[in-house]
């Protein structure tokens, strides 16, 4: 009879712990609106190694501006270090670049942009590369329309504006959150129209890359391979109807295990290959 009681006591403190763990994971996206303002103002910079702001005016620089969410920002698997002149500017001030990226919110791993960073130097393209990164991690589309999200772009894009600095790409990699929210195509488009909007109105002519990138595990069973069609049509199309705006790569394509070691953040592997993906796509 105890057996039976100890037995059972067990199944139910297995069938407990099955559910925290699920519950936890249903809200691993973490809203945006609660993290903007708080980690911003965190951020620590004593590590870090000044560079003169004079950089901003030297010719043969690349400066890449990025935004979107955590696969755009410092989210991703291990370390990176940069071989060549790679710069990132924040706050006014440049320092020279290391992982986790400033000026982005994300839980403190790496990103692919210094990757990315160096593709352009090593090819001879560029001799130096300035990073803006203004990326806020489990951000939906809204956010950056009206929300948190669109008053720290306005902020950033201010601050270039004040420093002389001349984006020469605006790179966008978002989509993952408005998979789970279930955004409608045309109001992932109409939102994105706004974010471009903001970029122009602020003097900023550089080509405006859009990654498509759509997929979240959570939806797999629900959704064909975890993608989602609308998110998908509404960056194509939004590619193909606006000018001035670039394909990037599809990074819904890395969707293996290797890709990414939480399934939803880039791996090693991951941001390799979505870094290679990129340069391409910059290189056209």
């Amino acid at each position: 009879m105890m057996v039976k009681k100890n037995g059972s006591i067990l199944i139910i403190l297995i069938i407990s712990l099955l559910l925290n763990i699920s519950f936890a994971l249903l809200h691993f996206v973490p809203k945006s609106e609660d993290r903007t303002a708080k980690e911003e103002k965190a951020v620590d910079i004593s590590d870090r190694i000044a560079a003169p702001i004079g950089l901003i005016r030297s010719d043969s620089t690349a400066v890449l501006l990025t935004i979107g969410q955590s696969n755009a920002a410092s989210c991703g698997q291990g370390e990176y270090i940069c071989r060549n002149k790679v710069y990132e500017f924040y706050n006014e001030r440049l320092f020279i670049s290391h992982e986790p990226l400033l000026g982005d919110i994300g839980n403190g791993g790496c990103s692919v942009w210094t990757r990315v960073a160096d593709m352009l130097i090593d090819s001879g393209h560029y001799r130096r590369v300035i990073l803006i990164s203004a990326a806020i991690g489990g951000t939906p589309i809204k956010c950056w329309d009206q929300g948190p999200c669109a008053v720290k772009l306005k902020t950033t894009l201010e601050m270039i504006s004040r420093s002389g600095l001349r984006p020469t790409h605006v790179i966008w990699h978002q989509g993952e959150s408005d998979n789970l929210e279930n955004t409608s195509k045309v109001k992932y488009k109409s939102s994105l129209g706004a974010v471009v909007n903001q970029i122009r109105n602020a003097g900023i002519a550089a080509p405006f890359f859009v990654c498509v990138a759509s997929y979240h595990p959570f939806t797999i069973g629900n959704k064909k391979d975890g993608l989602d069609i609308n998110i998908r049509q509404a960056q194509l199309e939004f590619i193909n109807e606006t000018p001035g705006v670039k394909p990037g790569p599809d990074t819904d394509q890395l969707k293996l295990a290797s890709d990414r070691y939480d399934g939803v953040h880039f791996s090693i592997t991951g941001l390799d290959k979505f870094a290679s993906g990129l340069y391409q796509s910059l290189s056209k």
